[in-house]
């Protein structure tokens, strides 16, 4: 397979992952802020910011696609790159 079909497969499947993480956040009762944004001042990607019902607001990561077998935390590569992303913004 060309690289360059892989690299549509997995954004194509990327936002499927995206969606489907907003529908689930929708549907536990979470109001979307944004989409899409960079923590500032580090420029980490964030997929969401969400508030919850008491007011409380979150920022959700939604790692991981469905190109491999080994989906989303349980690819090792995938579970580092949300732990460093996570130290970076804490």
């Amino acid at each position: 397979m060309p690289s360059n079909d892989f690299q549509s497969r997995s954004s194509r499947e990327g936002r499927q992952a995206r969606e489907i993480t907003e529908a689930v956040l929708k549907g536990a009762g979470f109001k979307i802020i944004k989409r899409d944004l960079k923590l500032e001042p580090t420029t980490v990607p964030i997929n969401f910011e969400i508030e919850d019902k008491v007011g409380g607001r979150w920022f959700v990561d939604s790692s991981g696609s469905f190109t491999s077998t080994r989906a989303g935390l349980n690819r090792t590569d995938t579970l580092y790159k949300a732990l460093g992303r996570t130290s970076v913004i804490r």
